[in-house]
Formats: structure tokens, sequence, C-alpha cells
């Protein structure tokens, strides 16, 4: 049998991480998601410096999630647009968008539109995540995973070494569209995210951390410290001598769990071409799940093109 650690490493999740589990990417994608498609736009509205901007969007295309379309001739200049792969990240997009509508703490003043409002039932919305099978709103607690038919022969799909998190200091922030900083400060690297999974399939422990997902012993610590900082984690001790603690994830970390079976979803269809790694189940079926992302009011499945923004209710 596959360690935890072995399956939450090479699995669809960790894929999916592998190519949009970082700061930048995060915040492209929600500039593209919201109309903005060129590199002046991008580089406006995410503060993303330059260099960077212009690596993050040569591997977004590399991996297929944006394609460049040209819209200037002498000189040809380019502009973002998502492909029928980036256009599945839609799910994503939303489960970010409602934990940071949650828990981001906005007012009016920020430009992340605080009401979406299905255009099939007129209604004000709230992303749900759905079982496809039973129909019932999914939770971390009623969801276990088993290994997949590709389990044993899966590489990890990152390579968990040191790594520094890309943080702003709030005076990098000028002139930068904030909407979204909180979740990309919170788990905008690659290893916070498998530190949050990792929490979700049961790990609890530093040992067991470290042991199953092989993540450097300081780099550890500081996503551990991080994730309790901001709420995701309580730590508890369950030993004075030498001290040792036990995390545990909190319901604000629950709320997060939309995106990681998002992540899950969209990292089974496109990136898993040998067969699943690690296959999630819920609780009405043992067949493997399917999540559908559905307006609460009407119970319609949501597509890109399906939801008008709004900063306010009056619009």
């Amino acid at each position: 049998m596959e360690s935890t650690g072995h399956l939450i490493a090479a699995s669809a999740v960790a894929r999916s991480l592998n190519i949009i589990g970082d700061r930048w990417s995060l915040l492209i994608l929600r500039d593209i998601f919201l109309g903005r498609h060129r590199f002046e736009e991008l580089h406006k509205h995410s503060g993303t410096p330059r260099g960077t901007l212009t690596k993050r969007l040569q591997s977004l295309v590399l991996n297929g999630v944006l394609y460049r379309n040209p819209y200037q001739t002498a000189p040809t200049r380019y502009e973002y647009r998502l492909t029928d792969k980036g256009l599945d990240l839609y799910p994503v997009a939303l489960a970010v968008w409602r934990w940071e509508i949650k828990w981001g703490g906005y007012d009016n003043s920020e430009a992340l539109p605080l009401v979406l409002r299905h255009k099939g039932c007129g209604n004000k919305l709230i992303p749900s995540y759905r079982c496809g099978e039973c129909g019932q709103e999914l939770s971390s607690r009623d969801i276990s995973y088993r290994p997949g038919p590709a389990a044993a022969e899966a590489e990890p799909a990152l390579t968990l070494g040191t790594h520094r998190r890309a943080k702003l200091n709030p005076g990098d922030r000028r002139g930068t569209d904030t909407s979204l900083f909180h979740i990309t400060d919170a788990i905008g690297d690659r290893r916070t995210a498998l530190v949050l999974s990792g929490a979700f399939w049961g790990l609890r422990r530093y040992d067991d951390f470290h042991r199953e997902l092989n993540i450097a012993t300081n780099v550890l610590a500081d996503r551990l410290k991080l994730l309790v900082e901001v709420g995701l984690f309580t730590r508890k001790s369950y030993q004075d001598s030498p001290p040792r603690y036990e995390y545990k994830a909190t319901e604000k970390a629950h709320d997060l769990y939309p995106l990681i079976v998002a992540l899950h979803q969209w990292g089974s269809k496109w990136l898993e071409d040998k067969g699943a790694v690690l296959t999630l189940v819920h609780k009405c079926s043992q067949k493997p799940i399917r999540v559908d992302t559905v307006c609460n009011h009407c119970h319609e499945r949501l597509h890109f093109g399906d939801i008008q923004y709004a900063l306010d209710d009056d619009n």
C-alpha cells in the first residue's frame, strides 16, 4: 500500500499545483478571468515583477492553460487567452472567490467582484460544490481517499525541497489589485497547499507531515507556522518534554476544501494520462467522485460566461 505522502505528492492536486500553485499564477488567472488579457494590464493589476510575469505566462502557455493571440502587427503584440484546458479552471477560480469573499474581509473599495449573479435564474449566487452522484454539498468530512490504479508507478509531481515563499510587503502593493492577496499569502505556494491537503487526509503531527511529504524541516516549520498564523490550523501540545504539537484544520481551512476537490477534478481530467494516482470517494458511493459546481439557487451547473460580476448589490 502506498503511503499517504506518496499519494498526495503524486496526486492530481499536486500536478495541478505544479502548474498554477503559486502566488503569481493565481493572480494572473484571476486577472484573465476578470477580462484582463494584455501584458501591461496583468503587470499593473497583479503586481507581478516583469521578469516573473514573463516566465509565468510562458509556463501557462507551455502547459496549455493559455494561448497567445495577436492583437497588433508592426510590431506584433499578443494578448493571453484561456484555452479549453484553462476555461476548465473556472470551478477553481470560483472556489477561490468564494473563500476570499468570506474570509478576506473585503468592502466595496476592493476590485474583486463582491456579487456574482447567475444569468440563468437571475439570482445572486454563492457557488456550490456538490457530489455529481447524490447532489449533496461536499464536505471534507464526507470524502475519503484510496490509491488509484496508477498509484504504484506514480512519481511525485513536485520536488519538495527548500523554497522561499513569494510574499509581497505592503509597500510593494501600491497600484495593484489586492483582491486574492489574503488567499495567496496563505496558500500561494505549492508546499503550503500540500501541507493543507495532508491535514485533510489525516496528517496531524509535525513528524507525520515530515515523513509523509518529505518537505525540508525548515520549510515545513515555516509553512506550519504560517498556517497557524492565518487561522487555517490550530496547534495543540500533546507532549511536554520535548515539546511536541498536533496541528488540526480549522473551519476556515475546511472552507478551502472546494478548492482542493476542484483542483483534483481538473488535474484528473487534464494531467493524469496514465490513470488516477489518488481516488476521492464520497460517502454516498464507492465510485470516484465527480464534482458539480452549481448555482446555489437553481442548481444549474456553472460555466464561464454564465455569471455577471458586480461590486455591490445595486449592479
